[in-house]
């Protein structure tokens, strides 16, 4: 089996790139509950367990560390899911090489792409406040 071969055959399974794209987005979660529980109902410890985690790497936010993985997590569940809803073919047409896209159904995997899209707009968001504030 080829790469592609690969990448289809998993891209085709939307319950696999749910699971796996949930996973991505595990970290990401974590930092949001620890931020409600904090600011709700003022248990700090683990805010800020997981805060200084995130904001201690942040010379290296591309690094696969907490910081890499509350950062890329959401991205990379994003592009997973969008690649498994929408499908782009290049064809050969009469006037020159054709680009098709094509969408499929799946429920899944479009609530996981928004979720997570919704996600890493949090994170940058968040992002951009801890930034101003120091």
């Amino acid at each position: 089996m080829t790469m592609n071969q690969t990448t289809k055959v998993f891209l085709n399974r939307p319950l696999l790139t749910g699971i796996c794209s949930l996973a991505l987005l595990l970290p990401a979660s974590c930092l949001f509950a620890s931020l409600l529980l904090s600011v709700l109902f003022g248990c700090k410890k683990m805010y800020h367990h997981v805060a200084a985690s995130f904001l201690r790497d942040a010379q290296h936010l591309l690094v696969i560390r907490p910081a890499g993985l509350i950062l890329l997590g959401p991205l990379a569940a994003m592009l997973i899911n969008a690649m498994s809803v929408f499908g782009l073919h290049l064809e050969q047409g009469s006037s020159g090489l054709c680009v098709r896209i094509t969408y499929r159904r799946n429920t899944l995997s479009t609530a996981i792409a928004l979720q997570s899209a919704l996600l890493l707009l949090m994170v940058l968001a968040y992002l951009f406040i801890e930034h101003c504030r120091y």
